[in-house]
């Protein structure tokens, strides 16, 4: 087929998780057709991540897209987040994708798990993701074709990861990798999941043995540090619901009277 109409849209890893729900920022262009048009439409979704976007409806198709949205959450039974579109060539209005609505309805947590490590010997260290600990065997692989041999609860060790690694990351309780830093695939996957990750080791499938156990932390600050054998740690619930605000606003008894400089001779 020569020259077929083609949709541009953004799409990012992930994003369809639940509990990470951030699709939509960018516009979206259908029925483009050709390689100019196709390079165009790739610049203005690049450019419309810097602008806010203007929907060009009428009070009709407001209405009408109000009610479809009613009646898409009353099936569902909660708040969703709900993509549509207008067809450029019968004026239509469609329903693209509808998930679950994340971010005004997230229930705000007041509470922490803090993890203390009982620490052993340190097998190699990266960049850390999160804040947790995690442990388990690891298993060493190195393209996502052998993805099945990553059993649950098993820790993946890998050079690097690309979005062809997400079925396996998903099923990995914890990550490690030799390349990539805070904004690599493996560290974006990471946060949305909640998965405990060291990236960047450099040397973590020479250091770390296939099958071995060992134990993943995050929670000794930026650097991520793995260690030989399975570990204990404790892990404490802070609440922090009962902390007062600071003070933002200086009290009258508490103005600082500013002084003329001083003349050093």
């Amino acid at each position: 087929m020569n020259n077929p109409n083609v949709a541009v849209r953004s799409s990012a890893t992930s994003e369809e998780l639940p509990a990470a729900s951030f699709a939509g920022k960018m516009e979206s262009y259908l029925n483009i057709c050709g390689e100019k048009q196709l390079l165009d439409a790739i610049h203005r979704c690049y450019v419309s991540l810097f602008t806010d976007p203007a929907k060009n409806t009428d009070t009709e198709e407001v209405i009408l897209l109000a009610q479809w949205c009613y009646t898409i959450e009353k099936h569902y039974g909660k708040a969703m987040d709900i993509e549509w579109a207008k067809d450029g060539i019968n004026d239509k209005l469609y329903i693209v994708q509808a998930r679950p609505e994340t971010v005004h309805g997230k229930n705000k947590k007041t509470d922490q798990e803090i993890f203390t490590l009982r620490k052993g010997k340190l097998l190699t260290k990266g960049i850390a993701l999160g804040d947790k600990i995690a442990s388990g065997k690891a298993r060493i692989i190195y393209k996502p074709q052998d993805g099945d041999q990553l059993q649950k609860g098993e820790i993946l060790v890998t050079d690097i990861t690309n979005p062809d690694w997400d079925p396996i990351l998903k099923k990995a309780a914890a990550i490690i990798t030799n390349k990539g830093g805070r904004t690599s695939h493996a560290a974006i996957v990471a946060r949305e999941l909640g998965t405990v990750a060291v990236v960047g080791c450099g040397n973590a499938t020479e250091t770390i043995h296939n099958g071995q156990e060992i134990t993943v932390s995050c929670a000794e600050g930026k650097e991520g540090n793995v260690y030989e054998n399975i570990l204990k740690w404790d892990v404490k619930e802070q609440d922090f619901s009962q902390l007062p605000f600071p003070k933002t606003a200086p009290n009258a008894d508490t103005h600082l009277t500013p002084t003329a400089p001083q003349r050093i001779e």
